[in-house]
Formats: structure tokens, C-alpha cells, sequence
């Protein structure tokens, strides 16, 4: 009689180690990048200013030299680049980009609409609204490789969309010096997202130019295409390691999203026990 519970080998048939490990390796900088934001900027918005000298305080400016730290800012390009990239690796293999493309977009609205809410009811300003955030650009990515791939799958299309993308975001925007971050509700909306869409401005805390960062997308469809036509791993051909960091790969968009909700809330529960009180 066959084992009703399917294999190791069975269960991970398909997925490339590498893959896996470097999406997770990405998604945990990125937790690691959002906690020291929230640390310095969102939890006094919430809490108030630390107290002078406590833990807090001293995290607190440490968090935020972290956060304008010139080595941070290029690290967490390469890190969005292998994220973006991995995405574009992986539309290569799937033939629902679209459905994939359309569900994301619709969780990246209902997420801009909570945030919104949230801001409203905290008073913020608009400071934690999320307008066109990188689950959007994703989504869209998404969207028009699958319209692409009706046309074509020459993986040289893909990448000299990618590449073009990638210059003309270039010239709008600079990722290492990034321009003044405006808040919702600041002025003309539409003529704000479309400044915010090509990369002019940041548009509320998680704000990415679609050509610059979109175009890495595309670049990664090309990778994919190219190293894995049979789609076989390069690299640890013995069989899928499976360990937390390619667990985390495996499940690298709902420990995205999770995280913006669960590292807010343990922080948030360990201020209250510390005995900050909620200023708003």
C-alpha cells in the first residue's frame, strides 16, 4: 500500500534550493529593515518620545542611524533587487501570472485601505497610508508578464523591457539618495500618485517607483529563462535543503505581510508592559 503522507522528496518536488534561500535570506533583511523603521519612527508616532535615556531611547537612535546609514541604503537595494528579481525568476516558471497578478493586486488595495483607515482613526496625517507600496508594483509586474507571455516568451524581450524600465526609472529616480517623502493628504492626490508611480517622490512609508523597481521584474523573467530552462537547480542538485531560511523563502509573501502586522503589535505589547501608554 502507497504512504497516504507524501514523501520529503515529493513534498518539495519542483522548488529550486537556491531559489528558496536567497527569497529567504531577502525577506528576513527586509523584517530586520521594517522593525528598526517602526523602533524609530512608528512606535513614538503612537507611544510618544521614549524616555530619555532608557533602552528605548537608546534603540530608538540606533534604529534610525541603522535606517540613514549609507551601507543600509545599498545593501537594501541588493536585497529588493533579489527579492524583485526571484519574483520575475518565478514568473517564469508559472503560467497563472495573471490570476497570481490579480490576487495580489486586490490584497494590495484591501491593504491600502486598511492603512488608510488606521491612519484616520490614529490621526496620523497620512503618514502610514500605503498608496502604491511594493506588493503593487509586484502586483502589476505581475500583470503584464502574463499579457507579454501571449505574445511571447523570447526571454531577450523581457530583458531589454527589464533593462529600458530600469533607465528610464534611473532618471526619474535616485534609490540612494531617494527624494522628499510626502504624506496622503497633502496635496493634490492624483497628481501625487503619479509622481509617487514614476518615482519623483515617496508617497507615504512604503512607496516604490514602478519602472525602476518594476523593471527588475521583468530582468528577473530574463534570469529565469536563461538559467533555468528545465527549470533544475543549479546549485544543490543532492536534493531540496529544507531549513528556516528556505521555509521562510518557501512562504516569503505571507511572512511579508504578516510581519508588518505582527512586528507593530509585539512591539506595541511590550511598550504597554514597559508602561508607555498610547498618546493618540
Amino acid at each position: 500500500m502507497k504512504d497516504v503522507v507524501p514523501s520529503v522528496k515529493q513534498k518539495f518536488e519542483g522548488r529550486i534550493t537556491e531559489l528558496d534561500l536567497l527569497r529567504g535570506i531577502a525577506v528576513v533583511l527586509m523584517v530586520l529593515d521594517h522593525t528598526m523603521y517602526d523602533v524609530a519612527f512608528f512606535m513614538p508616532e503612537i507611544f510618544g518620545f521614549y524616555v530619555m535615556g532608557s533602552f528605548w531611547a537608546k534603540f530608538a537612535v540606533l534604529a534610525a542611524d541603522y535606517w540613514w546609514w549609507s551601507v543600509r541604503r545599498i545593501v537594501r537595494q541588493a536585497v529588493l533587487f533579489i527579492f524583485l528579481g526571484l519574483t520575475g525568476v518565478s514568473c517564469s516558471f508559472s503560467r497563472s501570472n495573471m490570476k497570481r497578478g490579480l490576487k495580489l493586486g486586490a490584497f494590495a488595495l484591501a491593504l491600502s485601505l486598511a492603512t488608510y483607515l488606521i491612519d484616520l482613526i490614529a490621526h496620523l496625517g497620512g503618514q502610514l497610508t500605503i498608496v502604491f507600496g511594493i506588493l503593487h508594483c509586484i502586483a502589476l509586474s505581475l500583470v503584464i508578464v502574463a499579457l507579454i507571455q501571449k505574445i511571447t516568451q523570447n526571454k531577450w524581450v523581457y530583458l531589454a523591457i527589464g533593462v529600458i524600465m530600469v533607465a528610464v526609472g534611473r532618471l526619474l529616480f535616485d534609490p540612494l539618495h531617494p527624494p522628499f517623502e510626502y504624506y496622503v493628504g497633502s496635496g493634490n492626490f492624483f497628481e501625487q500618485f503619479w509622481q509617487a508611480f514614476v518615482g519623483n517622490i515617496l508617497l507615504g512609508p512604503d512607496s516604490y517607483s514602478f519602472p525602476y523597481y518594476g523593471g527588475q521584474v521583468f530582468i528577473g523573467v530574463f534570469l529565469g529563462k536563461l538559467l533555468y530552462p528545465e527549470r533544475k537547480p543549479l546549485l544543490f542538485k543532492k536534493g531540496y535543503s529544507n531549513n528556516p531560511l528556505t521555509f521562510v523563502g518557501r512562504h516569503a509573501l505571507i511572512v511579508y505581510i504578516a510581519h508588518q502586522v505582527i512586528v507593530p503589535l509585539v512591539l506595541g505589547v511590550i511598550l504597554l508592559l514597559c508602561g508607555y501608554s498610547i498618546s493618540f
